[in-house]
């Protein structure tokens, strides 16, 4: 508290109960405020402020919160993450310029009209800056420990680099204002933006906060002269030191914010090229692995069996008469028998390593790793079964007049011969060409 100016050098209450408000239930709202009007009251008194200011300051306190809620429920809604640059500069329009500045106006206009109080514009400035600081440095704080995301100050792997980081600001900026033979807050300024750099909002809003707390309680005591000559009065030092602090918070928030963006832009590259690879090897139609993914999954499996000594399966299937089912009911409808007979083929082949591919066409694949002969014909035999069991009309399909499927199986064993992808495929291909010549709708493994 400035006594000679009669002021607060800054206010945190309203910015403590704005915090509060905006991450409570609407419902609750009420109960804060009338709790924060007395707490102000009571406030006001234990710091030493005259009457007059005890009986005009809750007051527009009450209109400055009031008026921030309504305006802020208008523009912004309820997304208050400051991290976001359009929300923070909707926010800083509102709760730190328009909404302190009629708070200040009217408590002034009430002192002047009813107590008599002298009022000049460095007054009204000084108690505009003093409520709008309060509300720039406490406020994202209250924000960034109720955001899920938390502060990072805790990470283990970061702990040292942190609680250095943390150090190095605060040595320099108590040095900056505890002495008053040169100036030096210029300095103050790298480890600031360092903090938030590296600790993104959460960390700009607490280094923020604590240079305010730094900055005004050295000046407040009389021992820095770091703002302007040791002549200036004390209002004029308290002024000063808010217009420092102001500029701080507008280094620190929107850097904070354009970093927190650029952040989000990256996640969201990453996962975009997440999609596009993921789409790259996924058959559009079907939304099985596509020819890519199987021939790498091949590669890949055939070198583990081998080196692990371990059989592999290779599941191949295609539709009876897809060709006649096409001509008869037109390609949407092949398409949409195709995509059923896929999500049967889905439900197998699901352990790590199996893949369920397209193979081609109306030709499907399922890779089965570690499976012996037995196992991979039973899983193939219950595949065959389960299309057949839809009972999806086909009148080309003359032998069962429902769509089935025919199907090659076969299992290499690495003890044998090593295995390779193409000898994999062309034979579990002269199984599948077997199961049609022989009559379709059935499995032909080779054991």
């Amino acid at each position: 508290m400035s006594k000679a100016a009669d002021q607060p050098a800054i206010w945190p209450a309203n910015g403590v109960l704005l915090g509060i408000l905006l991450t409570s239930r609407r419902s609750l709202w009420p109960a804060y405020l009338a709790g924060g009007f007395v707490a102000n009251i009571v406030a006001a008194g234990l710091v030493g402020l005259p009457v007059d200011f005890i009986v005009s300051l809750p007051s527009s306190n009450l209109m400055e919160l009031g008026l921030t809620l309504a305006l802020l429920g208008w523009f912004v809604g309820e997304n208050y993450d400051l991290s976001q640059p359009g929300i923070l500069a909707r926010f800083s329009m509102i709760a730190v310029v328009l909404a302190p500045l009629a708070s200040s106006l009217a408590s002034s206009a009430l002192l002047f009209f009813l107590f008599g109080h002298g009022v000049t514009a460095g007054f009204v400035l000084g108690l505009y800056l003093a409520h709008a600081l309060g509300i720039i440095t406490i406020t994202p704080i209250v924000l960034a420990l109720h955001s899920p995301h938390g502060v990072r100050f805790a990470k283990q792997p970061r702990l040292l680099l942190s609680a250095s980081v943390t150090v190095l600001f605060l040595v320099t900026t108590i040095l900056a204002f505890e002495q008053s033979r040169y100036h030096l807050l210029f300095l103050v300024y790298p480890p600031l933006v360092f903090m938030v750099c590296l600790f993104g909002l959460p960390g700009g809003a607490a280094a923020l906060f604590c240079t305010t707390v730094i900055a005004v309680g050295f000046t407040l005591h009389g021992t820095s002269q770091a703002i302007l000559d040791a002549s200036a009065s004390e209002g004029t030092n308290i002024l000063m030191v808010q217009f420092f602090v102001s500029v701080a918070a507008m280094l620190v928030l929107p850097l904070s914010a354009i970093l927190a963006e650029r952040d989000r832009a990256a996640l969201q590259l990453a996962r975009s090229r997440e999609q596009m690879a993921e789409l790259a090897r996924t058959d559009p139609l079907t939304g099985l692995a596509n020819r890519r993914q199987l021939d790498e999954a091949l590669e890949r499996e055939c070198r583990r069996a081998n080196r692990n000594c371990a059989p592999l399966s290779l599941v191949l299937l295609d539709v009876d008469h897809f060709k006649s089912f096409n001509d008869q009911y037109g390609h949407r409808a092949g398409d949409d028998c195709l995509c059923v007979v896929s999500e049967v083929v889905k439900s197998f082949g699901r352990r790590p390593g199996d893949v369920a591919a397209r193979y081609g066409g109306e030709e499907l694949a399922v890779l089965l790793v570690s499976t012996t002969e037995n196992a991979a014909w039973l899983q193939a035999e219950e595949l065959r079964q389960a299309v057949q069991d839809l009972r999806l009309p086909h009148a080309g399909n003359e032998t069962y007049g429902f769509v089935t499927v025919s199907v090659g199986v076969v299992t290499a064993h690495p003890q044998l011969h090593p295995i390779t992808p193409k000898m994999l495929i062309e034979r579990a291909d002269e199984m599948l060409y077997e199961s049609k010549r022989q009559g379709r709708n059935r499995v032909m493994a080779s054991l």
